[in-house]
């Protein structure tokens, strides 16, 4: 996928109506940029006041404020780039206080910003005088959160479009996705290569947009960019999974019986098979790693050795069941070797989970323990309400079978150690 630049607005498009940012949307965001998607937001807000109410999600590019006349420093919300009026010229009079007797001075020192809030009836005749003409950009609209109505104006070249192009060149992307639901959201819309409203948007807005999302209230952004996210990393798996079983398939028979030895010796003198009363294993099938000695070694020892199977009316479930002589396993998913239904079935236990070791099959592993499986999800919903198991797995493997780095996803469980020999 080409690399993306993703601007959301602030205000009823990122934040609920209360202003605040949802627990999920936080933690799907924070997930996402720590997976090195390039996130940020473009508001009409100072600094300080955006950085105030998204202080929950760690966003780590420059903010864009003040309906792009600033860059910001999204955790500080301390401006870091500012687009002037006029140029900086010194006064001696308190910074914050500038009267003015005409309106040519009203664009004289640091201004990069003017905002006019009150009822339409009173800023109406203003918003007729200054939307037309002058070295300035003008947005007029009611405000989110109240009866009242804000006038802006903003330097010619601020606009969120300007300032969002001027990231996504700045960081080398080649795409552009923004959210908003306003009309000072509009420039960006029509700068974007895709831009999305969400469901509580305005008309105007939703006519220019690429799709429409879920609403504010239900975390629209954060699922679209997560599903995004799915979809970039489902593809980045798909090639990694073909490449890598590619290599397994084309081991020869010395290096598949050298791995066997080596995987055998480590699992066998691994402390976690050596206290574990019971064992989930897997029947090793195609170019896997070969399992069957490590099988055959926990049922001489006497442990309770247990063995997935693939059940339900679509095969969408797995289910481990205990097998007591590897001669009784027939053919069953996809040629996989695997137990009876009629035999006794592993039922989870917390208390019992630390005298467990679960050994996972997988295409390829990562250092951060980042797994690909063979595209169903097996594991990982086999897993995701048993915590106290996922800290007794080991996913086993060739050395070939280890990448630089895989794509996570939200849901992927990750075994607690990766064995690749």
């Amino acid at each position: 996928m080409k690399k993306t630049l993703y601007v959301t607005d602030l205000d009823a498009t990122l934040l609920r109506n209360d202003k605040s940012v949802s627990e999920a949307t936080a933690r799907i965001l924070n997930f996402l940029i720590d997976r090195g998607m390039l996130i940020t937001y473009a508001t009409a807000r100072s600094g300080h006041s955006a950085a105030k109410l998204v202080g929950d999600i760690d966003f780590r590019l420059p903010a864009i404020i003040r309906n792009g006349t600033v860059f910001a420093d999204p955790k500080t919300g301390r401006e870091t780039e500012i687009i002037m009026f006029a140029p900086k010229e010194e006064h001696s009079t308190d910074r914050r206080l500038l009267p003015v007797k005409t309106e040519e001075e009203m664009f004289q020192g640091e201004i990069c910003y003017f905002t006019f809030i009150g009822d339409k009836t009173e800023l109406d005749p203003l918003y007729e005088r200054v939307r037309e003409g002058g070295n300035w950009t003008c947005i007029y609209q009611q405000d989110v959160y109240t009866p009242d109505y804000w006038l802006e104006l903003c330097p010619k070249d601020a606009t969120k479009a300007k300032a969002a192009r001027k990231l996504k060149e700045r960081y080398g992307c080649e795409r552009l996705v923004v959210f908003g639901d306003s009309l000072n959201d509009i420039s960006m819309f029509q700068a974007a290569d895709e831009a999305y409203a969400v469901e509580n948007a305005m008309e105007e807005v939703k006519a220019l947009a690429t799709g429409i999302i879920s609403g504010n209230e239900e975390d629209g952004v954060a699922r679209w960019l997560q599903e995004e996210y799915g979809r970039s990393a489902d593809a980045g798996k798909r090639e990694i999974r073909r490449r890598v079983l590619a290599l397994r398939d084309g081991l020869d028979r010395t290096e598949q019986e050298r791995g066997r030895l080596l995987l055998t010796e480590r699992i066998l003198g691994h402390q976690w098979f050596y206290n574990s009363h019971i064992i989930l294993g897997f029947a090793s099938c195609g170019s896997e790693i070969d399992t069957r000695e490590l099988l055959q070694e926990a049922l001489r020892l006497g442990k309770r050795l247990f063995l997935p199977k693939v059940t339900g009316e679509e095969q969408a479930q797995m289910r481990f069941f205990r097998v007591r002589r590897l001669e009784e396993l027939k053919e069953g998913y996809k040629g996989i070797l695997e137990p009876s239904e009629s035999c006794e079935e592993y039922i989870y236990s917390e208390a019992e989970a630390p005298n467990t070791l679960m050994l996972m099959p997988g295409a390829a592993f990562d250092s951060y323990r980042n797994r690909i499986g063979y595209g169903k999800g097996f594991y990982d919903r086999f897993l995701a309400d048993k915590e106290a198991l996922q800290l007794r797995t080991i996913a086993v493997g060739y050395r070939c079978q280890l990448v630089d780095e895989i794509p996570a996803d939200h849901g992927d469980i990750r075994p607690y150690q990766v064995i690749c020999v």
